[in-house]
């Protein structure tokens, strides 16, 4: 079954002060890096919440729902495959990652300090779970649920340190991500 590249959009940040995905890293969108970066693995990329502005194929999220539980309910419900997901935010996402989780079977979410519910793969056999908690407004990294986790021994082997779910939510992040890593790579 086709995985599919999904950017979770999101929408207005306070703290950056504007829509994330038009968040400019080194001259490019953010929404534009991490498309790209999806649509050099997998065979279509969809933008979940708002993208408007973009030249690629966006779909709305559920009425009701919240979060990025939402976003994901929302592309698993409507486009009943599994998915790859990266948030808006999180520019320096790397294809050898993404390559990694579309190769995954099953739900899997990289785990450090934390689960990393937008750089995951979800598979259609959670959607009941993913709309449960969307509903009732619980975070997917606080919840009692023992989803399948890839813990550093493994991710490390993809050559992933950490750099693909650093988000970038405010000024002082995208200087950090600069300084850390230089401009994401086309």
């Amino acid at each position: 079954m086709t995985t599919i590249g999904v950017v979770l959009a999101g929408g207005r940040s306070l703290r950056m002060g504007k829509d994330k995905a038009a968040v400019e890293v080194a001259g490019r969108h953010t929404a534009d890096i991490i498309a790209e970066k999806l649509a050099r693995t997998l065979d279509r990329v969809v933008f979940v919440g708002r993208a408007e502005g973009f030249a690629w194929e966006a779909i709305g999220d559920d009425p009701g729902l919240l979060g990025p539980a939402a976003g994901i309910a929302t592309a698993l419900r409507q486009l009943d495959r599994p998915i790859v997901v990266v948030g808006v935010d999180q520019p320096w996402v790397r294809t050898e990652t993404i390559t990694a989780l579309a190769g995954a079977d099953g739900s899997a979410i990289p785990h450090d300090d934390w689960l990393q519910v937008t750089c995951a793969r979800y598979d259609p056999a959670d959607l009941d779970t993913i709309t449960q908690l969307a509903e009732d407004g619980r975070s997917l990294q606080e919840t009692d649920i023992d989803w399948p986790t890839i813990e550093p021994e493994e991710w490390a082997t993809w050559g992933e340190d950490g750099r693909s779910w650093f988000s970038v939510d405010t000024p002082s992040d995208l200087d950090e991500g600069l300084r850390r890593w230089g401009p994401p790579p086309p």
